[in-house]
């Protein structure tokens, strides 16, 4: 038996779905990053030495606006410095989007999150279901390499839904084989 996981079933229209959400979202990632590198920009050319290159936070963000004007509402500190707009598109979008979803250029994202999709619309058999598939194909695999005469003599019973070997089809399947043989030879 392996160690890999069988699928059970995978919904593929899922899938497809969520994944084109990545290039849609792609471009909310893109004005996202553009807003943090503007209000990272703001704090390194302006302002050295008040913030960090990294202010990827609101509450960060907030903060350091705060702290430039002395206004206690993050709004009228990003309005009073011309950074609004990205004040508002950072707080719309950074809930919403995670940038380390995306590729370099944000048009779509990253394998690694194709495949966390991927994953989310997968379903597993269990372990002990996955044995017992593998236990059956095993032994299917050894019935069908039988020769075809053995394999038509196996019956279902219809009544206690076992399978059971008939002697009377195999003695009549090799009395046939027997006469078609015969008659070859002819």
């Amino acid at each position: 038996m392996s160690n890999k996981q069988r699928i059970k079933s995978f919904n593929e229209p899922a899938y497809r779905y969520d994944v084109s959400q990545g290039i849609k979202d792609g471009v909310d990632a893109k004005r996202l990053d553009d807003c943090i590198k503007v209000l990272n920009g703001w704090v390194l050319e302006e302002h050295l030495g008040i913030g960090t290159y990294g202010m990827n936070s609101l509450e960060k963000i907030e903060e350091t606006l705060n702290e430039q004007t002395g206004f206690k509402n993050a709004r009228m500190s990003a309005d009073s410095l011309n950074l609004l707009e990205e004040y508002e598109t950072f707080k719309k979008l950074s809930n919403k989007i995670n940038l380390w979803e995306f590729n370099q250029d944000f048009s779509d994202y990253t394998p690694q999150q194709k495949d966390l999709i991927r994953e989310q619309h997968t379903i597993y058999w269990s372990k002990e279901e996955t044995k017992i598939i593998e236990n059956t194909s095993s032994l299917l695999d050894k019935i069908n390499k039988l020769p075809q005469i053995l394999r038509l003599s196996i019956l279902e019973n219809t009544r206690t839904k076992e399978y059971t070997f008939s002697d009377s089809n195999y003695s009549m399947f090799l009395s046939d084989k027997q006469r078609a043989e015969n008659k070859a030879k002819r």
